[in-house]
């Protein structure tokens, strides 16, 4: 697989650093952490720390923990489950991947209106585009299901992008914010145009 690769690339050549660009290679780095950092430098938290990112339904455990408001989500282990969660709730939901690594197509979900839209049928495509043979998906299969969260149509004008840099030490800090203007499928999707942003103390 890519990370063995990797390690034969490393070993007996200049030592390099590498540091992740995608969620499949934060994964890899931090699952072969301890082998990689025999031939390479890594700036890289360890797997269970990686995991409570990657996967959406942890990811919302931490941000509530330390007091930072999300999106109301839901997690259904089932198809019967999603629509008893979409009616007894209605109104209008994102059904999307837990985490981008459980799935091989890239989507990034799709809309359910509870009055209208058959969530059974959603949830169980979602699930058909899992990439189930995956290490990621025999490891952590519960990242693999599908999550439910409302849906917020004012967030197709106006969505805040925080990204940030801190090292280890955590006196060094650097931040940057955006907002989004453009993102392709309009309703939800992936952002392809950003103007720069005030950074929001709070």
């Amino acid at each position: 697989n890519w990370s063995d690769w990797l390690l034969e690339q490393g070993r007996g050549a200049p030592r390099r650093a590498i540091y992740a660009t995608s969620d499949e290679v934060s994964f890899s780095l931090a699952d072969r952490r301890d082998d990689l950092s025999s031939a390479f430098d890594l700036y890289q938290p360890d797997l269970g720390a990686m995991m409570r990112i990657l996967d959406k339904g942890l990811l919302t455990e931490d941000a509530h923990a330390v007091g930072i408001d999300t999106p109301d989500a839901w997690f259904p282990r089932s198809g019967d489950d999603a629509v008893r969660i979409v009616r007894e709730v209605g109104g209008a939901f994102i059904a999307k991947p837990r985490s981008q690594l459980a799935v091989r197509t890239g989507s990034k979900g799709a809309f359910i209106e509870a009055d209208t839209a058959d969530a059974r049928a959603i949830y169980d495509n979602l699930l058909r585009q899992g990439a189930y043979k995956s290490t990621f998906a025999k490891r952590f299969p519960e990242a693999t299901l599908p999550m439910l969260q409302r849906y917020h149509p004012e967030a197709m004008e106006r969505i805040y992008s925080l990204s940030g840099f801190r090292d280890i030490s955590g006196d060094q800090i650097v931040m940057f914010a955006a907002q989004k203007v453009l993102q392709q499928p309009r309703r939800f999707g992936i952002g392809l145009c950003f103007e720069e942003a005030d950074v929001i103390p709070d």
